[in-house]
């Protein structure tokens, strides 16, 4: 009865949403030596736009501060789907995920229900790309098998948590393994409260010892902008990246 309630939570979810943007923050890290100590590699900021169910990205250029290695993705693994497509990875009816009962817990001092989850490759709704060669070779798109977990408010069953794990035979493809875990909550979205990405983190095995890891939050930018519906931006309009008391930073590329 739980699991299929998220089901049904999940496969309604994009269709609740209104249209909305706010600006994706990411910050990136590598451990090459895979040691355990993670360094900054690069920041890029994207506006995240999600319109009649869709997520579109559209780049950043920082007017201010203008450190160089900000305002664009760059070379670098990044990822997609946290706002739907993990949702669907695990509870697509496609994906016929197995589910099993692990424990409660808490999240934020709320109580969940933790279920354990396996799709294999033959059902996999979850994909890997790699644009350009390594080492001399073209990859094509790689669809694994994979775990993770699904963390399930107890009162209400909303979701409040997922993570996905997946590997790849070495040598198959550049990127040998790869973690997600999405943090959700209630947010506010036109004076309405709607269950959102919070917080994201992504990190992943390239070869047999490079770690890159990317950790990604969301912010509000039509309300600190006062931009209403249809949502549109344009090229060389100044964007405030934070709420008024903050600095405007940004520019639409």
């Amino acid at each position: 009865r739980i699991i299929e309630s998220a089901r049904r939570f999940a496969q309604d979810y994009l269709k609740s949403l209104p249209d909305f943007f706010c600006v994706q923050f990411t910050r990136r890290l590598n451990n090459p030596k895979a040691d355990g100590t993670f360094a900054p590699a690069d920041r890029f900021q994207e506006i995240l736009s999600f319109v009649d169910g869709k997520e579109n990205y559209q780049s950043l250029q920082l007017a201010w501060p203008p450190p160089p290695d900000d305002g664009s993705r760059g070379s670098g693994v990044s990822s997609r789907g946290e706002w739907g497509g993990l949702m669907g990875a695990i509870f697509d009816q496609d994906a016929a995920a197995k589910f099993t009962w692990k424990s409660t817990g808490t999240i934020a001092g709320e109580q969940v229900h933790v279920f354990d989850y396996e799709v294999d490759a033959a059902h996999s709704q979850f994909s890997l790309t790699w644009g350009g060669k390594w080492k001399g070779k073209w990859y094509p798109k790689s669809k694994p098998s994979y775990r993770g977990s699904v963390f399930l408010a107890a009162e209400t069953l909303r979701i409040r948590r997922l993570t996905l794990a997946a590997k790849v035979a070495p040598g198959a493809f550049p990127i040998e393994e790869t973690t997600h875990e999405v943090d959700y909550d209630l947010q506010q979205l036109g004076g309405t409260e709607y269950l959102l990405p919070k917080h994201a983190v992504m990190q992943a095995r390239i070869g047999k010892k490079k770690l890159t890891r990317n950790e990604i939050d969301f912010r509000d930018l039509a309300n600190w902008n006062n931009i209403g519906a249809p949502y549109t931006i344009y090229p060389g309009q100044t964007l405030r990246l934070y709420p008024a008391s903050g600095k405007p930073v940004a520019s639409g590329a």
